[in-house]
């Protein structure tokens, strides 16, 4: 239901194409165990495309703002982590209690522990404490992984799917887009155009990216723990 939510949400803007839900529910399994579906339009996808169309258009779905504050409705998920979206007014105090706490927490109960999670953790508050941008609809987990292309010749179009939505600054979509391989240059060329990035996203972006560090040490483990613990250090 969440995800059905935030694909809506960014359909409703008008801007970037979203696969559109089409049904949702769930069965019972022979052992009595419930499995949920959700069943999306099917559009087909290639990796490649108009990247600087793909930039204007999340630059103008980010222009989509709400006056409630940071958050959304309802818990959202990034993979399979909720997402504590409630209400908050204050950037830094959302970012940090309700995205970086809560996961080093969490991995602290299955004994992960970083050595400079306190430290960094003070660094990112002192970093984002005057920061107190527009609160923008996120996708919420933009990685290469999450947008295509239709391959339609006569009209390619750039297409989201997988988001884990909310309202928060718009910079944490684009730091994203540079964490894992980064988004080709005409797709931030075309963001740009649209809704340029102040020189200061350079200082936020690691602040940002540690969220998803974090989350994918918590979901995967592996070797994300040492590129978790690098980022802590730098920070």
């Amino acid at each position: 239901m969440a995800e059905q939510d935030c694909l809506l949400r960014m359909i409703a803007t008008h801007t970037m194409a979203a696969c559109a839900p089409l049904a949702l529910g769930s069965v019972k399994r022979q052992d009595l165990s419930s499995v949920s579906y959700l069943i999306l339009q099917h559009i087909p996808l290639a990796v490649h495309g108009d990247w600087f169309s793909a930039g204007q258009q999340l630059a103008q779905m980010h222009q989509h703002t709400t006056d409630q504050g940071y958050g959304f409705e309802h818990i959202t998920w990034c993979g399979e982590s909720a997402q504590d979206n409630h209400w908050n007014n204050n950037w830094s105090e959302f970012f940090i209690g309700q995205r970086l706490q809560p996961l080093l927490s969490k991995l602290r109960e299955r004994g992960i522990h970083f050595a400079n999670g306190d430290r960094a953790l003070q660094r990112a508050k002192d970093i984002l404490e005057h920061h107190q941008p527009a609160a923008s609809l996120l996708h919420g987990d933009l990685w290469s992984g999450n947008i295509g292309f239709n391959p339609d010749k006569h009209l390619s179009y750039p297409v989201l799917f997988d988001p884990a939505s909310y309202y928060g600054d718009a910079e944490t979509d684009l730091a994203m887009t540079e964490l894992f391989g980064r988004f080709p240059t005409a797709f931030y060329d075309g963001y740009n155009s649209i809704n340029p990035l102040p020189e200061s996203y350079e200082q936020r972006r690691p602040v940002y990216q540690l969220y998803h560090l974090l989350n994918h040490a918590l979901l995967f483990g592996g070797s994300y723990i040492p590129q978790t613990e690098s980022l802590l250090v730098r920070l």
